[in-house]
């Protein structure tokens, strides 16, 4: 029975990581179809991502800023929610974990990985830091 009580407890927490998650991924996805059109529609654009892209630097750094981005955004994300959600350590890792099968479901469902690519390793890792470094505040001991 006390078991039963906890996973009550449980359930609605993780729903709202699973939003938050959901609605960081979304936009991100919503971005990759803009940012492919504007890439098949404008020729000046275009050429920006490929010299941005081509350079040994801009191929870590862009997907690291965006991949910190996505992180940043599922925190702010969950400190904006009308029902504002409590942020502890294991609740970030959470986080982490449904931003990556967010992003695993996204890709299976055929969305080009323009930003968020796991081809790149530094992608995931972004991911973790974005996250822990927006919500600093939640998982830092305050001495």
């Amino acid at each position: 029975m006390k078991s039963m009580n906890l996973h009550r407890l449980r359930l609605p927490f993780l729903l709202k990581i699973l939003l938050i998650s959901t609605i960081a991924t979304l936009v991100i996805a919503i971005n990759e179809i803009l940012l492919e059109q504007a890439l098949l529609n404008s020729f000046g654009i275009y050429k920006i991502w490929n010299t941005v892209n081509e350079d040994s630097l801009g191929s870590y750094l862009m997907p690291l800023t965006i991949a910190l981005g996505e992180g940043a955004l599922a925190i702010y994300i969950g400190e904006r929610q009308p029902l504002r959600t409590v942020f502890h350590t294991s609740s970030l890792w959470i986080l982490v974990i449904c931003l990556h099968l967010g992003i695993f479901v996204k890709i299976i469902l055929g969305i080009d990985p323009l930003l968020i690519d796991y081809s790149n390793p530094i992608t995931p890792i972004g991911i973790v830091i974005g996250v822990f470094l927006m919500g600093e505040k939640y998982w830092a001991r305050r001495w």
